[in-house]
């Protein structure tokens, strides 16, 4: 009975503190407005020759880009949301049912894990955890224009950490699951090359692996970019449990692919791993909410 009292006054605390005070938000015509022909993350090039039946003659020229495919969006409080048409999606019951499994897990009341500053947050002053949702960017008809035979993305929702909350909270997991790779590889990736360790290591970043949302790192920004690849990497693994993951049209590759950050700051696109320091410059959210772009490297024959 107890429990049960606990859940509805915290989903009313929610809802109260939900209607008082709306979280600002950004429409996607408003994230998505630098994407164009001209946007330097398309980098469009033509990389050869190659055969397409459908073309008289049929050599073509072979065509490489990248493509934005998802936005990642990274919150502090489960149900908190930037991106206006999605965030009005996030129930409060998820909120509530989120807060309730975090305190139950990490035994906490009203755990909030920030970089540095919660000396008593799960033992570590190091400590970063982000509420993490994945959705489409909105076709683009420039760049579906470019090739022909490239997929069209669709307008949808791909993983939300708060129904998932319990394994994305898993701070005790120490193994890597479903990767064939030593565990002290992982803690090593700073060393190793990008994509090292079956795709795994990210350099500076740390590892995509284990699945959840905490990450060891004093940058809030660099944290906020892990959470958003381990989430792209949940929706790809058929064995990491998670529920609402509606697949992808492409696999993740953390060596070519790109990032862009939309939210607090627009920035550039920038390769997975890049400088944590430079990152961090200027860019770190005052609300710790951030969004981004996952820009995918595509071919096609034209």
């Amino acid at each position: 009975m107890k429990i049960v009292i606990c859940l509805l006054l915290v989903i009313w605390c929610s809802y109260s503190w939900a209607e008082e005070n709306p979280p600002p938000s950004k429409s996607i015509a408003e994230l998505t407005e630098e994407i164009s022909a001209n946007n330097q993350c398309i980098n469009l090039k033509t990389v050869g020759f190659c055969f397409k039946k459908t073309r008289n003659p049929p050599i073509g020229h072979k065509l490489r880009f990248w493509q934005p495919e998802l936005f990642m969006e990274t919150v502090k409080r489960p149900g908190d949301y930037v991106i206006r048409e999605y965030g009005v999606l996030l129930g409060q019951t998820d909120k509530a049912v989120a807060q309730v499994e975090l305190e139950a897990i990490t035994a906490q009341k009203s755990l909030t894990v920030t970089s540095g500053s919660q000396q008593g947050s799960l033992n570590s002053s190091h400590l970063e955890f982000n509420e993490t949702h994945v959705y489409d960017v909105p076709s683009d008809a420039i760049i579906d224009s470019l090739c022909d035979d490239t997929p069209n993305t669709t307008l949808g929702i791909h993983f939300l950490s708060e129904p998932n909350s319990v394994i994305w909270r898993d701070i005790l997991k120490t193994k890597i699951p479903y990767v064939p790779i030593p565990n002290p590889m992982i803690d090593q990736c700073h060393y190793e090359a990008l994509g090292a360790t079956a795709n795994q290591c990210m350099k500076d970043w740390g590892a995509l692996y284990p699945l959840r949302g905490f990450v060891t790192t004093q940058n809030q920004v660099v944290a906020s970019a892990v959470d958003s690849l381990r989430a792209i990497k949940s929706i790809e693994d058929t064995q990491s449990g998670y529920v609402i993951k509606f697949p992808l049209n492409f696999s993740m590759n953390i060596t070519t692919d790109k990032v862009q950050m939309v939210y607090p700051n627009k920035g550039q696109c920038l390769s997975v791993g890049y400088d944590p320091a430079q990152l961090e410059n200027n860019n770190i959210s005052k609300d710790g909410k951030y969004v981004w772009i996952y820009w995918h490297q595509r071919e096609c024959c034209m």
